[in-house]
């Protein structure tokens, strides 16, 4: 039975694309899967999703009766984590300088979608902010009305509001993965506990974050 005898390319393009696709499924190994995975490293979230549809498939064709069981049903998937050069690319998927700012400041200071877009001023004292959190508010705007730290006026220049529909901002740049997700890769991510490297930090996230780059 070939992988393409699946019918499912519609719900998998990458697959449907790579040489992968034209094989017979008894042939596939868990290096072909891998290999795959590090091929579309880019776009890691739906290549996996891809992968276990495929697995979920061939599960099914098993159970059936169209073919034998192979190594890919105990395929291990490797542990996704996120470098600094993955958030700068994701970052600079986000036209708007405002909604960059406020997904760094949430992921630093771990807080949900729901709590940056409602963040008020008043709120801040409460929080404690993190050296990075702080340089991202050094010279953040503060509206003399709306009560949001995070606020942006529409394309017409005449609406005024918090920064609504972040989370489909996050899921569009990070190719599926979702800001929650993101989060957890986040909270994974080396952790900045020099000076050095919280400049380093700074100077490739933060340019990115007010739009120099």
């Amino acid at each position: 039975m070939l992988i393409s005898e699946l019918n499912f390319e519609n719900c998998a393009p990458i697959l449907a694309k790579s040489k992968i696709w034209n094989r017979r499924v008894a042939s596939i190994k868990n290096l072909d899967l891998n290999l795959f995975l590090y091929c579309h490293r880019n776009k890691i979230s739906a290549a996996i999703k891809e992968i276990q549809l495929l697995i979920k498939l061939v599960w099914h064709a098993i159970l059936e009766g169209k073919c034998q069981i192979t190594e890919i049903m105990y395929f291990n998937f490797p542990q996704q984590r996120m470098s600094i050069e993955d958030l700068r690319l994701w970052l600079t998927r986000i036209d708007s300088h405002t909604r960059r700012k406020a997904l760094l400041f949430g992921l630093e200071m771990n807080l949900s979608s729901e709590a940056i877009v409602e963040l008020e001023w008043h709120h801040l004292p409460k929080l404690s902010l993190t050296p990075f959190a702080k340089s991202l508010l050094q010279w953040h705007p503060r509206h003399f009305k709306l009560p949001y730290v995070f606020w942006e006026v529409s394309s017409g220049g005449k609406v005024i509001a918090p920064v609504l529909g972040l989370a489909d901002d996050v899921w569009r740049a990070t190719d599926g993965i979702g800001y929650d997700q993101l989060l957890k890769l986040y909270q994974d991510m080396v952790p900045i506990d020099s000076e050095l490297d919280l400049t380093d930090f700074s100077l490739h996230i933060g340019q990115v974050a007010a739009g120099h780059c």
